[in-house]
């Protein structure tokens, strides 16, 4: 009896490995077909754990990711970030949307504005988000909101009530 190892040997290399069967233990009433296992030694079934990939008939460890792989990997993370700033924006929008401004809450609104031109700045244009990294985006928004939220716990109930339920990012 033997052991053995199971893939797609039409999937590009290397194969990832969709299971493993040990003959010496189990009684399989049906094998995959020969062409789709990799018999292993007692060595190769032991560290199986270590190499879960078929490449040239052998197994081997989990591959490194390519650079297209990378690349892709990260532009995802900026797209999150970016639809993260996108929501934030338009809820601070949003919620300043017909504020008025007089002299009991100027200051507090000239404030708020100067937050929301910070956040109008960092996600007005897509290409400048992906110009920056995501802590640095996810910095600058939270430095903006903070503002937004000091000048708010000091603002007149009025404006206050304007930004009721935006809560914490």
């Amino acid at each position: 009896m033997t052991k053995f190892a199971q893939f797609d040997p039409a999937a590009p290399a290397p194969q990832p490995v969709t299971g493993w069967f040990d003959t010496d233990a189990f009684n399989y009433s049906n094998l995959p077909p020969a062409a789709n296992l990799l018999q292993l030694t007692q060595a190769q079934w032991d560290g199986r754990m270590a190499t879960p990939f078929v490449q040239a008939g052998t197994l081997i460890a989990t591959p490194a990711p390519t650079a297209s792989e990378i690349a892709a990997a990260q532009a995802k993370d900026k797209l999150a970030v970016l639809e993260q700033a996108r929501v934030l924006r338009e809820t601070v929008l949003n919620r300043l949307t017909g504020i008025q401004l007089n002299t009991t809450v100027a200051a507090t609104i000239t404030a708020i504005q100067a937050a929301r031109t910070a956040l109008l700045n960092i996600t007005a244009d897509p290409g400048v988000i992906a110009a920056i990294d995501g802590p640095t985006t996810h910095a600058a928004i939270m430095s903006a909101w903070k503002v937004i939220d000091t000048n708010l716990s000091t603002a007149a109930p009025a404006v206050a009530s304007v930004f009721a339920g935006l809560g914490a990012i």
